[in-house]
């Protein structure tokens, strides 16, 4: 039923002629099953609190990625200082949780 249903939306898109339109949802499907391939992998190796820690990291990458000028997004924006703080904190702060827990 799935499957019925997302080609059905590409065949939809592919015939109304927005150039590029199908790789988009096909692009979102993708990045979003890696993800949480990726996220149970964590979960399977280490406890789910290195998984919420992961999962509080995506969305600054995510943040930062958006605001590089991309295809369908021109226009690039600029970081506020207090984002980049905050990211650096919580990078850290995941590094450290994961190498002091290597060494006991």
């Amino acid at each position: 039923e799935v499957t019925g249903y997302i080609c059905g939306q590409f065949f939809w898109i592919w015939l109304s002629g927005c150039d590029g339109a199908p790789w988009l949802p096909l692009l979102y499907i993708v990045t979003n099953l890696t993800f949480n391939i990726s996220l149970l992998n964590v979960v399977k190796t280490s406890s789910a609190v290195v998984a919420s820690l992961m999962v509080m990291l995506s969305v600054p990458i995510s943040v930062i990625i958006l605001s590089l000028p991309l295809p369908y997004l021109p226009e690039g924006t600029s970081l506020s200082p207090v984002f980049v703080l905050g990211c650096a904190i919580l990078v850290s702060g995941l590094y450290l949780y994961n190498s002091t827990k290597a060494k006991k």
